[in-house]
């Protein structure tokens, strides 16, 4: 099975299965693997006491990575349901450091030409000109809950009307590069944290990352304190109600998208009923080729919000998935006793504040910093060398 790191303006580490064809249009399940798993497996070392591991799980040939000393079969099976993209350029890369533990064998572009090695073509308008899609765009789907039967999708050429409620929402891309629009506020509550905001989404990115002095505002007026160690806000979850909590809404093109406190909270389980919690607001400058300071909107925000990428209108689109009102379950003795106060949430699917929250089991402190520096970092090393 082929696996790559998908890039919408943006990141997504996957597996493709299999794949939907059909005549106007192609749907790729698509499946969030830990980035941290390790590589190696039957490893072992040669008489230079280089040790070299196999993927057995591929059975076409074998390659060396240099940077990993990883034997890795791989076979070719994205042609399976009709489908053929012709003269699709690409670039090999033999070495790039700081991946070496991703479970990922390439990076597919989605951006604009501007960002390709010698403006060569996407894949996306390839596909286009060959009429093996009806519409010169692509659209996301991310669905938190691995139990359901929605698979998290990747659609070229349409829109699945059936992952997301009401309308959609466009809004034009102001630097056709990362398809960058352009934000009109955010609030907390009747505070506005900030307005005229340009934005990204990245499916690569966990959390929700903004410009530092954004970030404080916000992570500030939720009652949070930095912690220096993990480079995010604390809250508490213990004492505080889940009601001391506010909805975080982002206004883009004209209209609200919340996130309600289960959603932007993280709790991790540091040990028997010893809970570190942190929001999913993460300070991080990064600019534009303009010069303009940034948001970038991580899995977290597409856990929510359906995304369409209309490259023919240059706009991008928003609309509410149906995985918006998703939970999951959480420790009775957080929030106050959660359980008391938000029994009819948990119990009534269509609740408009059902939300979700993220307890890592028996991640210790230290995995989860290294974790979220490693997060940045390939965002950051990906933007630099320009391969979106």
């Amino acid at each position: 099975m082929l696996k790559l790191t998908i890039i919408a303006s943006s990141l997504l580490i996957i597996v493709i299965n299999n794949f939907v064809h059909c005549d106007h249009f192609v749907q790729m399940p698509v499946y969030r693997l830990s980035p941290y798993e390790s590589l190696k497996n039957n490893c072992v070392m040669n008489k230079e006491n280089i040790i070299f591991c196999e993927k057995p799980s591929r059975s076409l040939r074998q390659i060396l990575t240099n940077t990993s000393n990883i034997y890795e079969n791989i076979i070719h099976i994205a042609d399976m349901n009709g489908i053929e993209i012709k003269n699709q350029t690409f670039t090999e890369c033999n070495s790039i450091n700081g991946t070496s533990s991703l479970l990922s064998d390439g990076i597919l572009g989605l951006s604009y030409p501007d960002l390709k090695f010698n403006n060569d073509t996407t894949i996306l308008i390839n596909m286009w000109n060959r009429g093996l899609i009806s519409k010169p765009l692509f659209s996301i789907y991310l669905n938190p809950d691995k139990n359901s039967s929605y698979e998290s999708g990747l659609i070229f050429g349409d829109i699945d009307s059936s992952k997301y409620t009401g309308s959609i929402t466009y809004v034009p891309v102001v630097i056709q590069i990362y398809w960058e629009f352009l934000m009109d506020s955010i609030y907390v509550n009747s505070t506005i944290i900030n307005s005229s905001l340009y934005a990204i989404i990245d499916t690569t990115t966990t959390f929700i990352l903004g410009p530092t002095q954004s970030i404080d505002t916000l992570n500030i007026a939720l009652g949070g304190t930095y912690d220096s160690s993990a480079g995010m806000y604390k809250v508490d979850c213990i004492t505080r109600s889940l009601s001391s909590f506010s909805n975080v809404t982002f206004i883009v093109g004209g209209e609200v998208f919340s996130l309600t406190p289960l959603q932007y909270i993280l709790t991790l389980n540091n040990g028997v009923n010893d809970y570190l919690c942190y929001t999913i607001f993460v300070p991080f400058n990064i600019y534009d080729s303009r010069g303009n300071l940034y948001w970038i909107f991580g899995t977290y925000f597409l856990y929510r919000f359906y995304s369409i990428f209309d490259f023919v209108n240059n706009q991008v689109g928003l609309a509410t998935s149906i995985s918006y009102n998703w939970t999951k379950s959480f420790d009775e003795s957080l929030f106050n006793n959660l359980s008391k106060t938000t029994q009819s949430i948990i119990s009534t699917a269509s609740s408009s504040t059902q939300t979700t929250i993220v307890t890592s089991m028996g991640i210790q402190m230290n995995t989860f910093i290294r974790h979220t520096l490693n997060d940045i970092a390939l965002l950051v090393g990906l933007f630099f060398i320009k391969t979106v």
